[in-house]
Parts: C-alpha cells; sequence; structure tokens
C-alpha cells in the first residue's frame, strides 16, 4: 500500500484479501494483554503512514491472533478461512457501538499467520464497571442494544454475545468486539459452529445442538447450518443486561458448568432473589429476552426502542431497585 493511501478505503470482501497492515504496525508487545476462548491479543502501534515518515500519527491498537502454532497445510488453511471470515463479517460493519476493523497484520512465525487489528479499548465492560461502579449501566445497556440492533439490520448474527466480548472506550462508549463466532445470514460459506458460545449467556437451542459430519479433506465443502439466529444474540443479551445492571452473572449460584447447562436446557432461569439489584422494569425485558422458544422473543430493535422509552422516563443514572420477596 503506498504511503500516501488511507488504509481504511478498502472494504473487505469474500474474494479479495484483507488490507495488510504489518508495514504499519510496530512495537507489538510480547505480553499477552488478553485471552478468548481461542485467541490471544496483542498490543502495538499503528502509524497512519509508514513508521519511518514524519507525517505518522499513531494510534495504540490490538492485534488478534488465533492461538497454536499450525504445524501442517491443513492446519494452516483452516485458520486462513477463519480470519477470513471473520474480517469479512467485521469488516462489513460500521457502528458508534461496534469496535472498527482495521485490517490484518502478519505475524513473524514463517508461516504467514495474519491477526486482525483494531484500536486499542481499556478493558470490557465489566472491568469498566469495576472502576466507574456509578455508570449509567441502563445507558450501557442501550448502547449494547442499539449495536447488536444494527447487526442484525444488516443481517448478521454475532453468536456469543456477552460482557466481555463488549468493550468501553476513553469516552464511555460500549461496542461489541469478538466476531470469531458469527454467521452472514443466507450466506453461502459464512455459516459457523456454535460451540464458542460460553454457557452462562448461550441460548437452550445453541447448547443442544450438535454439528453435523463434514469433509475436513475438501477445502470448498459448505461448512453445515447451525441454529445461530437474530434470537440467539436477543436471549444472551438478556442474559448480558442481567449481569451488567445487578453486578451478578447469571446463574451466579452455579460453579459446575454441566448444572448451568441442564439448568437452561431444562428451563430454569435467572430470579429475582438472585438478583436484587435488577429493577423490576428491567427485569421483565430480561424475561422476554430469555424465553425458553426463540419465535417468542423480541427482536433488538424492539428491545432497544423499549430500553431507550425506559432510559429516557429515568431522572438517574439507572432506575432505583425494589425488593422482592
Amino acid at each position: 500500500m503506498p504511503p500516501n493511501q488511507s488504509y481504511t478505503q478498502h472494504v473487505p470482501s469474500p474474494d479479495r484479501p484483507m488490507v495488510d497492515l504489518t508495514a504499519y504496525i510496530t512495537d507489538i508487545s510480547t505480553l499477552i494483554f488478553a485471552q478468548g476462548g481461542m485467541s490471544d491479543v496483542f498490543r502495538g502501534t499503528l502509524h497512519r503512514s509508514l513508521p519511518d515518515s514524519t507525517a505518522s500519527a499513531p494510534e495504540q491498537v490490538v492485534v488478534k491472533f488465533l492461538r497454536g502454532v499450525p504445524n501442517n497445510e491443513q492446519d494452516r488453511e483452516a485458520i486462513r478461512r477463519r480470519i477470513n471470515r471473520e474480517s469479512y463479517v467485521w469488516g462489513k460493519l460500521q457502528h458508534i457501538n461496534v469496535l472498527p476493523f482495521y485490517g490484518v497484520c502478519r505475524r513473524d512465525t514463517g508461516y504467514n499467520i495474519y491477526g486482525l487489528v483494531a484500536p486499542h479499548c481499556p478493558g470490557n465492560i465489566i472491568t469498566y464497571l469495576e472502576r466507574q461502579p456509578s455508570a449509567d449501566r441502563l445507558g450501557l445497556v442501550l448502547g449494547i442494544a442499539q449495536g447488536l440492533s444494527y447487526l442484525h439490520s444488516r443481517e448478521v448474527v454475532h453468536g456469543d454475545v456477552k460482557p466481555r466480548n463488549v468493550l468501553v472506550t476513553e469516552r464511555g462508549v460500549p461496542v461489541i468486539s469478538d466476531f470469531g463466532t458469527s454467521r452472514v445470514v443466507g450466506y453461502k460459506g459464512f455459516t459457523t459452529t456454535a460451540t464458542g458460545c460460553s454457557c452462562r449467556y448461550a441460548p437452550p437451542e445453541v447448547l443442544l445442538w450438535e454439528p453435523e459430519p463434514r469433509d475436513l479433506n475438501n477445502p470448498t465443502a459448505e461448512v453445515s447450518p447451525t441454529v445461530l439466529a437474530p434470537s440467539c444474540d436477543v436471549y444472551s443479551f438478556g442474559m448480558s443486561m442481567l449481569e451488567i445492571v445487578s453486578g451478578k452473572e447469571p446463574y451466579c449460584h452455579r460453579r459446575n458448568e454441566p448444572k448451568i447447562i441442564l439448568d437452561i436446557t431444562g428451563g430454569v432461569r435467572p430470579q429475582p432473589q438472585q438478583h436484587p439489584d435488577m429493577p423490576d422494569v428491567l427485569w421483565h425485558v430480561a424475561e422476554r429476552c430469555w424465553s425458553k422458544e426463540p419465535r417468542r422473543r423480541p427482536d433488538m430493535d424492539s428491545v432497544f426502542r423499549h430500553l431507550q422509552e425506559i432510559h429516557d422516563q429515568s431522572r438517574h443514572p439507572a432506575p432505583a431497585s425494589r425488593s422482592r420477596r
């Protein structure tokens, strides 16, 4: 890319490689900044022109690499497909409540493995609330709802909505991140497995889903479709809202994941007495979101508009809770 060409001019597509920012990124840390289920995140510095240019305006960024070293061409191809899929989904999106995607950066391993580049945020919404306990929690939830409503309007299902996948910018704006489990509705080749979801926030239909056998030796084979749908994000949003507002994660009385899965698939939902700081008006919204039947859940645009009305009517950053027995 010429030094005078902006790296933000390119929009990813399935048939075009992502914008390679390797020459524009320096000082990639050797220490892991954050970790996901299958990836490690490192900090670095992005220059808006080549690093040796006097006109460069450096920006702190993060680079996400899939964990592990591929030991054969099949593994390397699988990693490339995953990177291409996530960057394609992510690169189409532009919204104040969605973490921007800048491009890719090559890791110096000899295997031409690329990582995904995004702006640096101080932390996720949980760490933000630990530092800012009096923050407008409903306002933060409203931003997440708006971001998810936008994703669904673009026919993108996130697939792993949870508080730790919501970052907060320096200005206190929540942004949805980590599109590794996302899928594009109706787009052949861009479905995904549902195994990356976190069980506390996952809907029952995802936890009960089993993948169909597929031909891993055929790179052109279509990935088996999954149950991931916008209603899955709605369910996970309801559970995420519960944790953000009440300060307690769903099924906070459980530490054993198999028991949590049994609760969810058996229709057991969080109870008001377990989350006394969750206002009644928001509890009713959450209950609709985590309905066992996907068709009974509201769409994200309806949830967003409802929460906006509640937020507008509130005189305080968050509604006062009412005691329950």
